[in-house]
């Protein structure tokens, strides 16, 4: 499934009883992505498009980057996601019920859109040509991830308990085959800037973490063994606060809507 969109595994239902738990423990975004995103756009003026937002944790971010008559639509088709969003009452933010695909806002009305892990469970085509429609010409496209660094210790077990856990679903795995043909006709000037990043949790944030996955068992045989092994990593990992820290590479793929 390498490169493939998971749009056809229902991307809006799954998350209904996930949103508590994905608004609890799902990491951040670093400064320095943020600033990728941003970079050279007017932040007293710009009309940001943030497509599949979730709970909200991107549109937070770039909320508090925008002052006066900015303004940021948080596009999110799921009502539990969504109503985590809306209970923010965040400044500068729209939020709508609506899918990247079918954004219901005007030709050429936004300076950015940005999905931020949210991309894989679009229909690609049609989120691009929608997302193409929507911007201005000579606005950015950006699609960000949080992506678990295995190279430390405690993120790879993590994403071992996780990977064992879900058996074996292509969320696990996905990313983009080529992430610089992506939009080609479309999309110009494409960038990628990867970021570290870190998040620290305690065993209930672990928890929240995992069960913030929608392909995750919620209950039974499998999710047993999930938590057992989470208490374990929890008890080998831990500092003195209780805290296990998790690592993370963000990538920031950037391109241009074509005039």
């Amino acid at each position: 499934m390498t490169g493939s969109d998971l749009s056809h595994m229902d991307p809006v239902g799954r998350f209904t009883t996930r949103a508590r738990d994905y608004a609890a423990a799902r990491p951040d975004y670093p400064r320095a992505a943020i600033d990728a995103i941003l970079e050279d756009l007017d932040t007293t003026r710009c009309v940001v498009v943030d497509a599949g937002a979730g709970t909200g944790i991107m549109t937070r971010q770039l909320a508090a980057q925008l002052r006066d008559r900015a303004t940021v639509h948080a596009l999110e088709p799921n009502p539990a996601m969504r109503a985590v969003l809306v209970a923010a009452r965040l400044p500068r933010v729209q939020p709508r019920d609506a899918p990247a695909e079918g954004t219901g806002l005007p030709d050429r009305s936004a300076d950015a859109v940005v999905c931020a892990c949210a991309f894989h469970w679009f229909r690609t085509g049609d989120a691009l040509r929608e997302f193409a429609r929507v911007l201005r010409p000579g606005g950015r496209l950006a699609i960000v991830s949080n992506e678990r660094d295995p190279a430390h210790g405690a993120t790879r077990r993590l994403m071992g308990i996780s990977a064992r856990a879900s058996g074996g679903h292509p969320a696990e795995t996905w990313a983009m085959a080529d992430p610089g043909a992506l939009g080609l006709g479309l999309f110009t000037g494409h960038r990628l800037t990867v970021h570290a990043h870190a998040q620290r949790l305690d065993l209930r944030g672990l928890v929240a973490r995992l069960r913030s996955a929608s392909y995750i068992p919620a209950q039974g045989p499998a999710w047993d063994a999930a938590a057992a092994q989470l208490h374990a990593l929890h008890a080998a990992f831990a500092d003195a606060r209780g805290l296990v820290t998790l690592r993370y590479l963000t990538p920031v793929l950037t391109m241009t809507r074509q005039a």
